[in-house]
């Protein structure tokens, strides 16, 4: 995770981690964001997603790491 940090934008390094420390619970992340869950959901989808996958790329990480939190 720390690596990922120097990777990614402010706001997308803050949503991860909040994801990653709830233990992906869409929910309890959402509150903690204060934003909703179908929100927090869509900016995972639209944004998020693709650029945590271009990060782990240039470390060298494959994306199946996410594939069990991209349902």
């Amino acid at each position: 995770m720390t690596l990922l940090n120097a990777k990614l934008k402010v706001r997308d390094w803050e949503r991860l981690n909040v994801l990653v420390e709830s233990d992906w619970d869409w929910n309890l992340a959402a509150e903690i964001l204060r934003t909703t869950r179908e929100k927090l959901r869509r900016q995972w989808r639209q944004t998020m997603r693709k650029n945590v996958i271009e990060a782990l790329s240039s470390l060298g990480i494959s994306e199946e790491s996410l594939e069990k939190h991209d349902d």
